[in-house]
């Protein structure tokens, strides 16, 4: 008999099993930048600010405020992001509050979400209902530094060249903070890395869990063992490409082929799995600046090449500008012709 673990609702951090996770994108915008505004409008609907990025004395980005609005407007979320002496990030942790009155709210959802999802299979009617009823809080006005729980954590140690050997990820389960996973990376006489490998640490309460399938609330036919398992993959490098294989457990699972142009930027990627069938493709163009300017979803079917289901975002199509500075200020997604959202970037100087 095969135990699954339903989590329909959540103030975990939303790591996805099977991806290609940690990717910690701390922002540069040169110096003199106080913060960066992130907002996303739907089109037709009224613009929303979803986090807040800000920088120290030397531009590098050391806190993230999210909670304005979205998904999180129930709790609101500070991550922070220190560095080495040599200016490697040596370690992020997120802390999350969650104000009385969205407290209480939050356990009326859950405890009707999970007789919901039962009957209709779907919670997204009840989200809505609930989600006008939440407290607005701004999250820079918290008092961050009361006794608040850490929900997430990772650390990152290097070798002696600089390079990542390892970063822990942990996660927390319940009120308490425990080790979930650990990626290896391994390098060549050149220091190219050659293999990355994720590590799934035994947990005596987590023993299996049933995945939905593809942007999709429906679940998956199989129970996925998540602790005690291992992923990894290989990278081999060639003039214009890089062959990538995926192995989960010691058994090949899939192959990645990343093109490349000159001064190795990404130009297409192509997933297929063990059979050889095609999962993904990609393909990315930059301007003569070397600056992306669109990147294409061609084929997705919703796996990645370790065999594990993914949820699809919004659009095929991202377009992105910037300003004279080379700095991002907007990405516009559609759905092949027709427009679905614009991001915006508002950045704030000193």
């Amino acid at each position: 008999m095969k135990t699954a673990i339903y989590i329909l609702l959540s103030f975990l951090p939303c790591f996805v099993f099977g991806q290609d996770y940690p990717k910690i994108d701390t922002l540069t915008y040169s110096e003199n930048i106080s913060h960066v505004r992130y907002f996303i409008q739907y089109d037709g609907e009224k613009e929303m600010l979803l986090e807040t990025y800000w920088f120290n004395e030397i531009g590098k980005h050391t806190i993230t405020y999210s909670g304005y609005d979205g998904f999180e407007l129930f709790k609101q979320t500070k991550t922070t992001f220190d560095y080495d002496t040599y200016g490697n990030l040596s370690e992020t942790q997120s802390i999350y509050y969650i104000s009385p009155k969205n407290d209480s709210i939050g356990k009326l959802y859950s405890n009707e979400a999970r007789e919901y999802f039962r009957k209709y299979n779907s919670i997204e009617k009840l989200d809505e209902k609930y989600r006008s009823l939440y407290e607005r809080v701004n999250p820079e006005s918290v008092d961050w530094n009361s006794d608040l729980p850490i929900y997430a954590k990772l650390i990152f140690k290097r070798n002696t060249l600089g390079r990542d050997s390892i970063i822990e990820i942990y996660n927390t389960f319940g009120d308490k903070i425990y080790l979930d996973e650990t990626v290896s990376f391994f390098y060549d006489s050149k220091n190219n890395l050659k293999r990355k490998k994720w590590m799934d640490i035994t947990n005596p309460n987590i023993i299996e869990f049933q995945a939905f399938r593809p942007s999709s609330t429906e679940l998956a036919d199989t129970i996925t063992k998540l602790t005690g398992s291992y992923q990894e993959k290989t990278l081999n490098y060639f003039k214009d490409s890089i062959v990538i294989q995926y192995f989960a457990n010691g058994e090949l699972t899939g192959n990645e082929i990343q093109m490349t142009v000159d001064n190795g930027q990404l130009k297409t990627e192509l997933t297929l799995n063990a059979n050889g069938d095609t999962l993904s493709y990609y393909k990315s163009v930059y301007d003569s600046d070397n600056r992306l300017k669109t990147w294409q979803r061609i084929i997705d079917t919703g796996y990645d090449g370790f065999g594990y289901t993914i949820d699809l975002s919004l659009g095929n199509i991202k377009k992105y500008q910037y300003d004279f500075k080379n700095r991002l200020l907007q990405i516009d997604t559609y759905e092949n012709d027709k427009h679905i959202c614009t991001e915006r970037f508002e950045i704030n100087n000193k």
